[in-house]
Order: structure tokens, then sequence, then C-alpha cells
């Protein structure tokens, strides 16, 4: 439960650190894409909400939530976006500084093309670059090696994506045997017959 608080309800804080902030009241702001209101910086522990257009009064405050698929938003918050734009879900395939002038890569589930092949291409060929800066020519091995590395990178992201779209554990999985007798906290004590004990 605290956890999903934590996920749901909390704000990232770009700080000194990395954390993130509970804030009381704040965590009622609703999700629009075209948002009211943002988070900024105040100082090492504080955030400060910013109005990023004219505010009337009565109008309701809201802030975007993030950039993400309907499933991404279903899975964590709830509900769907209508007309979401985003229908994927971004990984980080990072490692080299040159790849952050590369597209995030986004695996896409509402389209035939789940792969998008030039943003891995980016990927790679900044790799061989990052590489041949460091350490001179790249040779094939060397190059099956980075390929390896974006390519496990990619599998890594559809074996995310694939569990975010498994089905839940049916609810007959959660009950309790009529066999077994529950203790406190939901503890399932099995009850054995016969015996020294």
């Amino acid at each position: 439960w605290a956890l999903s608080v934590v996920k749901t309800r909390g704000f990232a804080f770009e700080g000194t650190r990395e954390s993130t902030m509970m804030i009381p009241l704040a965590d009622f702001l609703n999700h629009n894409r075209v948002a009211s209101v943002r988070t900024a910086t105040l100082a090492e522990d504080a955030l400060r909400f910013v109005a990023t257009k004219n505010v009337m009064p009565g109008e309701e405050l809201c802030i975007d939530y993030a950039q993400a698929s309907n499933l991404e938003f279903l899975v964590r918050y709830g509900f769907r976006v209508e007309d979401n734009p985003y229908g994927g879900r971004q990984f980080d395939l990072g490692g080299e500084p040159l790849q952050g002038h590369c597209p995030s890569y986004i695996l896409r589930y509402d389209t035939p093309d789940i792969i998008e092949n030039a943003t891995v291409d980016c990927h790679r060929q900044a790799r061989y670059l990052s590489f041949e800066q460091q350490f001179g020519t790249l040779q094939p091995h060397e190059q099956l090696r980075e390929d390896r590395y974006i390519y496990t990178a990619v599998e890594e992201a559809c074996l995310q994506l694939l569990s975010m779209l498994e089905a839940p554990r049916p609810l007959s999985e959660y009950e309790v045997d009529a066999e077994h007798e529950q203790g406190p906290g939901g503890v399932i004590l099995e009850g054995r017959n016969g015996g020294d004990g």
C-alpha cells in the first residue's frame, strides 16, 4: 500500500540527490496534457508550483503526470487519457554519452510496427562512434558486442512490456482453503491431525 501511494502520488525532485516527495494537497492535482501548473525546484529539499498560463478564479489546476501510454496510466493511476498520442512505453537504451543525441526508444503496441529500427540504428551508431573515439577502429567482434548490448536492452524492454500486458492472477488463487485456518495478519496456518506433536 505504502509503495503504491508513493508511486502514484509522489513528486520527483531534481536536486542534488534523487528523491521523491509526498506533498499533502498537491497530490490532488489532476492530469491534463495541457497543464496549467508545473513543478520547479525551490531549494535542495523543496518544490514549488508555478502557473504555466493565466489562471482564472475557480479554474481547476492541473499538472502533466507523464508522457505515457494509456496502458501505463491505467496500471499506475487507474484511468485512461482521451486521444492520448503516446501509444508506447519509453525505455532507456543508454550507456554511452553520445547515445544522449538519439531519440528515446519507445516500444509501441498501438501499431503493427512495434520496433522503431531508425532509433535502434541511431543508438548502435552512437555506440560505435563512442568506442572509436576512446579505443580506435572498431573490430568486427567489438561491433558484435556493441550490437548485442543494444539488442539485449531491446529484448529486456519487450519482456517488461509483455509483463505489463499479462492478465492479473485470478482471485481464486488468493482465497483461503477451507481446510486451513487463517491466523493473525492473513497468515494461513495449516492444521495437522495425528502424529506425536
